[in-house]
């Protein structure tokens, strides 16, 4: 019996809740990692939180909602600081390449559902720049190959 992988979330049904690469390295999943940031922000707006979805990991909530439930300077404030804390997912989405895809997997639809002069998405390409640049310099060649698939 195979791994499903759930596009929306990138949880693994059937698989390990601490993703490894079978050598006995284990990371904290990047939602985790995520998670207490976007929580911190979005618990500051009351009517935000109300439109969360209380049975779904905040951070999975928040990227359904973002488009229509969120105002855009919290959604560029998440991404903003998510930027900042990308450091923080370096060695998790090298580690763990499948997490790589769950952050891709996870914020990847914003790309599509905004326009290129959207404040949100231009806050999501340098989350993404950032994470890249900072994978780069620590893994070049399977920073590559993660992003030649993206």
């Amino acid at each position: 019996m195979g791994m499903k992988l759930d596009m929306a979330s990138g949880a693994i049904e059937n698989g390990p809740s601490t993703p490894s690469l079978g050598l006995g390295i284990a990371v904290k999943p990047v939602v985790d990692i995520m998670r207490p940031t976007v929580a911190a922000i979005l618990q500051e707006n009351d009517q935000v939180m109300k439109s969360l979805d209380p049975r779904k990991d905040v951070l999975v909530s928040f990227m359904e909602l973002c488009r229509t439930h969120v105002p855009q300077p919290i959604v560029v404030r998440v991404f903003h600081t998510l930027s900042g804390q990308a450091h923080l997912l370096t060695e998790t989405v090298l580690k763990s390449p499948a997490e790589f895809w769950r952050v891709w997997r996870l914020l990847s639809p914003t790309l599509v559902e905004f326009s290129e002069r959207n404040p949100v998405f231009e806050s999501v390409i340098t989350f993404f720049k950032s994470l890249g640049q900072l994978m780069s310099e620590a893994d070049a060649t399977l920073t590559q190959q993660l992003l030649a698939r993206a």
